[in-house]
């Protein structure tokens, strides 16, 4: 348990995570932002990987990477209670939909 010690009471750790828990407005904070970029970026690199596939097919397969990332997110909370903050539904379904919004816009870029 020493290093994930370590990798908990980090400074630089610490610092980044209050600087995403910052509210924008009333519920969003600024992984908003992160979620947009990461959905972005899934569906940037499917495209890349897999330039023949049909892109709607791999927009879901975003969707669905994401949707595999905010279970794996509770589990590692249910069984850490470390790393993550605990998620409301609400917060934990607007991920997706901004992850989800983020892939869009590649999708639409990229037509």
């Amino acid at each position: 348990m020493e290093i994930l010690d370590l990798i908990y009471y980090n400074p630089i750790r610490l610092k980044i995570t209050e600087f995403l828990q910052i509210q924008l407005f009333s519920g969003f904070d600024i992984w908003m932002i992160v979620h947009l970029l990461i959905g972005f970026l899934i569906m940037f690199l499917l495209v890349k990987i897999f330039k023949d596939k049909d892109k709607n097919i791999l927009l879901i397969f975003t969707i669905l990477t994401l949707c595999v990332w905010e279970f794996y997110e509770l589990f590692i909370f249910l069984t850490t209670n470390r790393f993550f903050i605990p998620e409301t539904v609400f917060n934990q379904l607007f991920d997706l939909i901004i992850g989800g919004i983020g892939a869009f816009i590649y999708w639409l870029l990229n037509s």
